[in-house]
């Protein structure tokens, strides 16, 4: 009886105490806190967008595969 009762409670944990997460935060950045860039360092930055832009937003989806690989 106690297994059925652990059964129980674990199915309901499932599917009604869900953790939300998000990918994007829910507040967009303070610039003053942003690092400052100028042209001498656009390389770095694109380096940079090429590695976490992927990371976040991942490669692409099934029906856009190329969604993410161009932008300004």
């Amino acid at each position: 009886m106690k297994i059925l009762y652990i059964l129980i409670i674990t199915i309901l944990m499932l599917f009604f105490c869900s953790i939300q997460g998000y990918a994007q935060p829910k507040e967009c950045p303070v610039l003053s806190e942003l690092d400052k860039t100028s042209l001498k360092d656009k390389k770095g930055v694109i380096k940079a967008l090429n590695t976490l832009i992927p990371k976040t937003y991942g490669t692409g989806i099934d029906d856009f595969p190329d969604i993410y690989t161009k932008w300004d």
